[in-house]
């Protein structure tokens, strides 16, 4: 018995307690829906059962998902580039690779704020390391801020060099 009919709207549904099922998209009669975009327009509306059928709609692509790591599908699409990863991230050439580069420029940005974080930190010990005596073990903690300057120095130039708006970012 579908008990669902009986529930009021805001009701959750203990037999999907993550709220991730998904009823099936309705077509109308005669429409054309066979294979690869019937698989597809399902998957696209999150019916699990695509998943479970095909894996995915159309051939693995060699690019992981940007909003979210998975693994790209590449739809069969002779027009047109176009990709969508498990979970129903969907895009085309052009945004994947905006996204793609959006996500590296945040990589970078984040790993050049843990180097110039780390250099602070490493010259932080080494002076509380030489007022109290740590002179070998200060120098140690000096040099590792030296490289870590070094490193973040190199991709500095790197972003600033890639746009302007990473020299916006920057200032």
């Amino acid at each position: 018995m579908d008990n669902r009919k009986d529930r009021r709207d805001d009701t959750p549904n203990l037999e999907d307690p993550l709220g991730i099922a998904r009823e099936p998209v309705p077509h109308e009669e005669g429409a054309d829906m066979d294979g690869d975009i019937g698989l597809e327009q399902s998957f696209a509306s999150f019916a699990l059962d695509a998943l479970h059928r095909g894996g995915g709609p159309g051939k693995p692509a060699p690019f992981a998902c940007p909003a979210c790591g998975g693994s790209l599908w590449e739809a069969q699409d002779e027009s047109m580039l176009r990709f969508r990863c498990r979970v129903g991230h969907a895009f085309g050439a052009d945004s994947l690779l905006q996204s793609q580069t959006d996500r590296m420029d945040e990589a970078l940005w984040i790993a050049l704020r843990a180097l110039e974080e780390r250099r602070s930190l490493a010259l932080r010990i080494a002076e509380r390391l030489r007022s109290r005596n740590g002179g070998r073990r200060a120098d140690n903690y000096e040099q590792s801020a030296q490289e870590a300057e070094r490193q973040a120095n190199v991709l500095r130039a790197v972003l600033l060099a890639r746009s302007p708006e990473a020299t916006a970012k920057a200032t």
